[in-house]
């Protein structure tokens, strides 16, 4: 798992480098995509949820 702070614009640029992205993906905790390599290995890049102060 990768933690990223611009989660939008890197699966922008990972998948302008032809990278196969799925999500991203609201959850609880924050956002999440997964990011699948040319072998078939999965890596999921992850965002945390912004705090509601």
């Amino acid at each position: 798992m990768l933690e990223t702070t611009d989660l939008d614009a890197d699966c922008a640029q990972l998948a302008k480098a032809g990278g196969a992205i799925e999500g991203p993906t609201d959850l609880p905790w924050g956002r999440q995509a997964t990011l699948t390599d040319p072998d078939g290995n999965s890596f999921v890049l992850s965002a945390p949820a912004l705090a509601d102060f």
